[in-house]
């Protein structure tokens, strides 16, 4: 077998390299390459928007999502999210959004926020102020299927260390392509990412 040494490979022409049908590459070991982990799908800056909306972004290429997020909201108010479909040009979707939100502040353990079922919006945590940086990864999974719920869970945090905990989901057999994030009043100042989880 013979070996290539090089430092670098480009395409002929583009900017992709591609592996020939009915080959594989392998590893060192033998074993075939197999790309793995998240993959960026989209992001999103806001300096002072009503809201942050990603339209078109769940597709049957993944089956679960993670977006991470620090945001600030402009004024004491609620973060929301509320489900869309429609593909490019989607809409808001209306009821069956259902969530639980939990909180530490301090010392006594676990808070029960806001619970709430057939809602238009879920609601991901409560009372956030505008001195507060909130830092929240978000799971979500099966939005791209009409066959199962859209669901997902949130972790994070903010400024004092408090932590946040929130379940959501879509109780619907609805096929959701986006998602909206907003304050119940009020802009956001933050930054969003979305990746996919590659099988």
């Amino acid at each position: 077998m013979s070996q290539l040494n090089v430092n670098t490979i480009g395409a002929r022409t583009g900017t992709t390299v591609s592996v020939a049908s009915g080959n594989s590459l392998l590893d060192g070991s033998g074993d075939t390459l197999t790309p793995s982990g998240l993959v960026k799908i989209s992001a999103a800056t806001s300096t002072s928007d009503s809201s942050i909306i990603f339209d078109n972004v769940f597709t049957s290429d993944y089956q679960f999502y993670e977006m991470y997020m620090l945001m600030q909201p402009s004024t004491t108010a609620d973060f929301r999210l509320t489900w869309r479909s429609g593909g490019a040009s989607g809409s808001d979707l209306t009821g069956n959004h259902d969530s639980r939100y939990y909180y530490i502040a301090g010392g006594s353990g676990w808070t029960a926020g806001t619970q709430q079922a057939n809602s238009n919006y879920c609601t991901i945590f409560n009372g956030g102020g505008t001195t507060s940086d909130y830092g929240m990864k978000f799971s979500i999974w099966n939005p791209q299927l009409s066959t199962e719920r859209t669901s997902g869970f949130m972790y994070g945090s903010w400024k004092d260390g408090g932590q946040l905990h929130a379940g959501f989901s879509h109780d619907s057999l609805t096929e959701v392509t986006g998602i909206k994030l907003y304050c119940s009043t009020g802009n956001i100042v933050g930054n969003f990412t979305l990746f996919g989880v590659r099988k």
